[in-house]
């Protein structure tokens, strides 16, 4: 039996209200076993945006006798009988996405300052990579490197950017740092989501001079008003056949075990973050095309598109690779079974009949694993309570 483990996010769930889950499902029988109540991040009800931000489940990651679980601010580790072996966080760390065990340590991808961390299980930082600094981005977004930080405000956290209070949202999030895979030669694949367009920042800004009026309905307002705005734009640009170069991209980086770039991919006329760098095998990954809801395979050698297949309809992002056969894959509110040996979909799996619930990350419970509590509130409740300020 192939139990997975889905983590869900739900888009405009008032903050007094779950924002996500965690899932178990039998990959044969097609069926959710279990549905689990999460531990909501703090300062959820400060976060500005409707769609996603500080809400819900983010990555889970699995390693000898232990799986890690995050939402956007603290990481979770639990052994085998579900038990906290610990938990920790960093004021520098938010809005997490992929966490990914290298070892005995674990990299965390912090979407709201464009970091990569590498912690020890009891959260220390061993390592980070700013990815503002790196000159292959610069040139792509030379904007990024002048709201970068220094080692010094990282490390002691001068900013609290699990507090969406502390900082301005206009120049966060500049490259949306969200996924990553670890090469056999220890060298790193990195997913930079999406390059912010510029002309994005005035809306930010606006919403951060409002935010002292302590209105949530004015903020989802405009937010809604916003896709509307960009809906609207793309749509006029398509019909056009508008030739120009779009502002919007994803970027893949090879960086080598000494943080140097070894090679660069750019994904051009993104409109939504590309998400879920996943190994394939020895010599080849796949990534999620967010934006057109395909599947893309690369070869890691030489940093190039294999192929591309359209897979998704609505918003891919998760993935887990099963076996040689199998991929699992995340369309908003679908569980896809892709056969990478013939290149088909083999199922189409609704798992909530909410479409504002959506797929973040997918990965395996292990045989040697019971099953999770159905509420980690109350499951941590009986061993102590859990505070993540």
């Amino acid at each position: 039996m192939t139990l997975l483990l889905i983590s869900t996010c739900w888009r405009y769930t008032p903050t007094d209200q779950a924002s996500g889950k965690l899932i178990v499902f039998d990959a044969k029988k097609n069926l959710t076993v279990r549905s689990c109540e999460i531990i909501e991040p703090p300062h959820r009800f400060a976060d500005p945006n409707p769609r996603g931000g500080f809400r819900g489940l983010k990555g889970i990651a699995t390693h000898k006798n232990l799986i890690a679980m995050a939402n956007a601010s603290t990481i979770f580790l639990y052994d085998n009988n579900w038990n906290l072996v610990n938990y920790f966080w960093h004021p520098s760390c938010a809005g997490i996405h992929d966490i990914i065990f290298q070892d005995d340590t674990i990299w965390v991808t912090s979407t709201r300052n464009d970091l990569l961390f590498q912690f020890d299980f009891s959260g220390n930082i061993l390592d980070f990579i700013n990815l503002r600094e790196i000159h292959f981005i610069n040139k792509i977004a030379p904007q990024t490197k002048k709201y970068s930080l220094t080692k010094k405000m990282v490390i002691e956290g001068k900013i609290n950017f699990r507090d969406p209070r502390t900082h301005d949202h206009a120049f966060c999030d500049l490259l949306h740092v969200n996924s990553l895979a670890i090469l056999d030669n220890n060298n790193l694949l990195i997913s930079c989501g999406l390059i912010k367009e510029i002309n994005r920042y005035q809306l930010h800004q606006l919403i951060n001079r409002i935010k002292n009026y302590d209105s949530l309905y004015l903020m989802n307002y405009l937010h809604k008003l916003y896709e509307n705005i960009a809906s609207n734009n793309r749509q006029i640009k398509q019909t056009k056949n508008s030739q120009k170069t779009q502002l919007s991209k994803s970027v893949i980086l090879k960086l080598s075990n000494s943080n140097d770039v070894i090679g660069g991919l750019l994904l051009n006329n993104c409109s939504v973050p590309s998400h879920s760098l996943r190994n394939l095998n020895r010599n080849s990954a796949i990534y999620l095309n967010s934006t057109s809801g395909e599947l893309i395979f690369l070869d890691t050698n030489r940093i190039e598109f294999q192929n591309k297949i359209k897979v998704g309809n609505n918003f891919l992002r998760g993935v887990k690779v099963v076996d040689e056969n199998s991929i699992f894959i995340g369309d908003n509110n679908f569980l896809i079974n892709f056969n990478s040996q013939n290149k088909k979909i083999v199922s189409r799996t609704l798992i909530s009949n909410d479409v504002n619930e959506a797929i973040f990350d997918i990965n395996i419970l292990p045989d040697n694993f019971k099953l999770p509590p159905k509420s980690f509130v109350e499951h941590h409740k009986k061993i102590s309570p859990i505070s993540q300020e």
